[in-house]
């Protein structure tokens, strides 16, 4: 059966409640892994502790270790239209780092002083 790799259902699977994680495992590293091989069709359960005897040599790897801190500031411009303000990183008590297309001062002036103050309380404050 071909499945459409762009329809949602293609997507669609039964997963038992038990087979669910509901905590880490320990050690971290023999979480499962499943290993699918598009040259053979074929599917092998492993574990990451493994990862290595699947990879092509001179393989890179890049590990992800960034962190979401909960900093997203909501307002509206002096014309009216919405300003959404998503902060990466303080840099200092002052300062913070933003992927933010549109113009950051307009989106600060956009989310206002009251707002720019609580910034620092929400960023560090919500566990």
């Amino acid at each position: 059966m071909q499945l459409d790799p762009l329809k949602t259902s293609s997507y669609d699977f039964t997963l038992p409640e038990e087979l669910i994680a509901t905590h880490p495992v320990e050690p971290r590293d023999h979480a499962r892994l499943l290993v699918y091989d598009r040259a053979t069709d074929t599917i092998t359960h492993s574990r990451f502790d493994k990862l290595e005897t699947f990879l092509p040599e001179n393989c890179g790897i890049i590990f992800n270790d960034t962190k979401v801190i909960k900093a997203r500031l909501y307002g509206t411009k002096s014309s009216g239209g919405k300003v959404e303000l998503l902060i990466n990183e303080l840099a200092t008590e002052r300062d913070a780092l933003t992927n933010n297309s549109q113009r950051v001062s307009e989106a600060l002036k956009g989310v206002g002083a009251a707002s720019i103050t609580t910034l620092k309380t929400s960023c560090w404050g919500i566990g």
